[in-house]
């Protein structure tokens, strides 16, 4: 049984563009003051940080590791550290995300915190055209979904089918036609 694809599906297709990409693109970035935005990009280097921007990007180093701090209004709002294989995320002073990255750079283990702890975690699975299959689990280790995505022969997204234990059915999302 098939059933029609709800806009959680939709949502989850537009997001699975940066996992095709790998690790963040601007991994990198000189240490230094940036004018930023709400999301965190790094728009435009300063000469250090300027009063009267509404937000501002810090890029830091320590050793191998990056940390980029998010100010809204004066406040940090965002901070990210990014390593080698490793990406950790906190919102408002506590740890919010997790990402683990193999050798070539794509993303294999996602995990989401809520309240200081664990809300959920995702494991992505890779073949010889690139992600095939993505499964969520619950906080008791629990699968709740299974996504399994279909690639075209350049790599873009053709198809996401979810499955969920005990569920009736699926849902599909074909991107294209063939």
């Amino acid at each position: 049984m098939t059933m029609r694809a709800r806009p959680t599906l939709l949502l989850l297709a537009a997001l699975l563009a940066g996992l095709l990409a790998g690790r963040p693109a601007a991994f990198g970035l000189p240490a230094g003051w940036y004018r930023s935005d709400a999301i965190g990009l790094a728009l435009e280097p300063l000469a250090g940080a300027r009063r009267g921007e509404p937000y501002l990007l810090r890029v830091e180093r320590d050793g191998e590791r990056e940390i980029r701090t998010l100010y809204g209004e004066g406040k940090e709002s965002r901070r990210w550290e990014l390593s080698a294989g490793l990406e950790r995320v906190y919102a408002d002073g506590s740890l919010a995300e997790e990402r683990s990255y193999d050798g070539a750079g794509r993303l294999t283990t996602e995990k989401i915190f809520a309240g200081g702890g664990l809300s959920e975690s995702r494991q992505y699975r890779y073949g010889h055209s690139g992600l095939s299959s993505g499964e969520t689990y619950g906080t008791d280790g629990e699968l709740r979904t299974r996504e399994r995505y279909e690639l075209g022969s350049g790599g873009e997204l053709r198809r996401v089918r979810r499955e969920s234990p005990g569920a009736q059915g699926a849902e599909e999302l074909a991107l294209v036609t063939a």
